[in-house]
Order: structure tokens, then C-alpha cells, then sequence
């Protein structure tokens, strides 16, 4: 058991009691223990539905708007107001909905922690991580934005990172770690409880990013397929209204050129059109005349007919350009 005794001080975070004792909001307790758990980082995002489980608050506050005024707003208040560390956080979307909350933090100057001596009076003692310079406090946001453990849903100690990262390529820790997370969401909603440490142990050390990367690859070319069809079908849709609007283009040009014809010239194509038409077609142009829909096709194809002839014509005349 001295093994297991032992380790309890590596595995858990300490903080003093005075810190948390003005508090009257649970939350922001809460929010407070998870930013010291990455005291050493000063940075830690949170994926809001992960927080909302975590808080036990997933029916409640459901708009983002009411959770940030009634929930992170009055924790970070309280923890600025009543804690070591001084805080702030912005939001990031995924697409249009905002999905993840950015923690910064750093150690107020001049904070000074309580710990107990032999006899049991308490002295002040100065903290042990004093906040970074800004230019450092830059380096170490980029460098977390870009690490592969950064949508972790537990504590990952950097001793553990540098094992894993011998293990396994930070392309393939990240996708581990985003099938790990599937994995503990499937199982608490079964009810499940999930120790997310020991799933990432075993998601990294049996490779779990072979799956993942199936299925974004098949996800991909389902999307690409999915835009293809897309971009095909309206293409031909672009098309076909083109030829409508083309259609009815030439319909208009065809009648008005019909009706400056002379009156012979009219009457010729009447007597061309029954010549070539049948019985049905004849009958109807009797009764309906010229506003006849298989006479104003008749008209429309003659005209395309001239139209085309004068083109011809226009270019047999042409004079023969030169060589130069």
C-alpha cells in the first residue's frame, strides 16, 4: 500500500481553503480548482458541453448567453475578487456556434499563501509561481493552441506528454485523443463514469488513431461527393434556365419579326405551315390562327432559319483579307 499511499500528493492539486472561503458561488469553486490544475500553463480551454456535465448543468442555462451571464461571469468575478489568480476568457465557435471557452490566468503579484508550522500557527509564505513576463505568457499560448493534448479532458502532466509523444506522433496523439473523447461521451450517456486519463493511456498505446483517421478520411470524401452532386445539380439547373430564358429570347425575336413582314410574306407561311403540318395542327391553326403555339414554333424555326442565312451570307461576301 506505501506505493499507492505515496503517490496521492503527485496525483492531486493543492490549494489553501482561504482562497475558496469567500465564495458563495459552487461554480466558480469549481472553475477555480480546474485553472489550478494548470497552474503551470496559465492557459486552459474547456469545451462547453465537457463544463455543462461537469458542473451538472446540462438542462439548465441552455443558451450560451445566460450561461456565460449566470455561470462563468460570476465565477470569474469571484475568482478575481476572492482568489490568487487573476483571470479572463473569450469564446471560440465551431462554425456559427460557440463551442469552447479559452481560460488565461496568472498569479496575482504579491500573493502570498498560508501553510501551517509545527505548532500549528500558520505563516505567510510566498507562492511558488510568480506570473510569467508577457512575451513568455505569448510563446507558451501559441505553444498550447498547437499541442496536440490541448482538447484533453483531464490533466495530462508533462512528464506523461514527453512519454506518449515517444510513442506516437502528435498527428496521431490528437486524433487518439479526439476518438478517446467520442469513446467518453458515448459512455456517459450510458451512465458510465469515465476516467478520460486512463482512456487516453489506452487510446494512445493501442493506436486508436488508425480508426479515426478512417473515418475522417471517409467523412472527407463523403463531403467532396456531397459538393460534387451539389455543384452538378446546380449547374444543371443554371443550365436548363439559361435555355429557357434563351428560348423565350428567341420566341419574342421570332414574332416581332413576323409581324413586319408584309402581308403576303404572312400569308406564304401560313399556307407553308399547313402544307407540312398535320391534321390536328391544321384544325387548330384554322380556329386559333396565327396565335397558334405550333405556328409561333413554325415561325421561330424560320426565323433561326433566315437568321442563320443572313450569318452565311454576310460572311461568302466577306473580302478575302491580304497576306502580309
Amino acid at each position: 500500500m506505501v506505493p499507492y499511499i505515496t503517490r496521492l500528493e503527485s496525483h492531486f492539486t493543492k490549494y489553501t481553503l482561504g482562497m475558496i472561503a469567500n465564495m458563495s458561488s459552487s461554480h466558480a469553486i469549481r472553475i477555480y480548482e480546474l485553472l489550478i490544475q494548470w497552474g503551470g500553463i496559465g492557459r486552459r480551454e474547456m469545451e462547453i458541453a465537457w463544463l455543462r456535465n461537469l458542473l451538472r448543468l446540462e438542462n439548465q442555462y441552455t443558451s450560451i448567453n445566460d450561461f456565460k451571464k449566470y455561470v462563468v461571469d460570476i465565477s470569474v468575478l469571484q475568482i478575481n475578487k476572492f482568489t490568487d489568480l487573476s483571470v479572463s476568457y473569450t469564446q471560440k465557435k465551431t462554425g456559427r456556434s460557440v463551442t469552447h471557452l479559452i481560460f488565461t490566468f496568472s498569479q496575482k503579484p504579491n500573493t502570498k499563501q498560508t501553510v501551517p508550522t509545527q505548532s500549528g500557527n500558520a505563516v505567510a509564505k510566498p507562492s511558488k509561481q510568480p506570473p510569467l513576463p508577457a512575451a513568455t505568457q505569448e510563446v507558451d499560448e501559441k505553444e498550447d493552441s498547437e499541442s496536440p493534448f490541448r482538447f484533453a479532458k483531464a490533466a495530462i502532466t508533462p512528464k506523461t506528454q514527453c512519454e506518449y509523444l515517444k510513442l506516437r506522433t502528435a498527428e496521431e496523439i490528437e486524433l487518439c485523443i479526439e476518438r478517446a473523447n467520442e469513446y467518453g461521451g458515448e459512455q456517459e450517456k450510458a451512465g458510465k463514469p469515465v476516467r478520460y486519463g486512463a482512456v487516453y493511456r489506452k487510446a494512445i498505446v493501442e493506436g486508436w488513431h488508425e480508426e479515426k483517421a478512417r473515418q475522417k478520411a471517409q467523412q472527407a470524401e463523403d463531403a467532396a461527393r456531397k459538393e460534387a452532386s451539389k455543384q452538378a445539380a446546380e449547374k444543371a439547373r443554371r443550365t436548363e434556365a439559361e435555355k429557357k430564358e434563351l428560348g423565350k429570347m428567341e420566341t419574342e425575336l421570332s414574332a416581332a419579326w413576323f409581324s413586319a413582314l408584309p402581308e403576303d410574306d404572312k400569308h406564304a407561311l401560313g399556307v407553308a405551315y399547313v402544307a407540312e403540318s398535320n391534321r390536328i395542327d391544321v384544325e387548330n391553326f384554322k380556329h386559333k390562327g396565327y396565335t397558334y403555339i405550333g405556328f409561333q414554333l413554325f415561325i421561330k424555326k424560320k426565323w433561326l432559319e433566315s437568321k442563320q442565312a443572313s450569318v452565311t451570307k454576310g460572311a461568302s461576301h466577306e473580302p478575302a483579307r491580304a497576306n502580309t
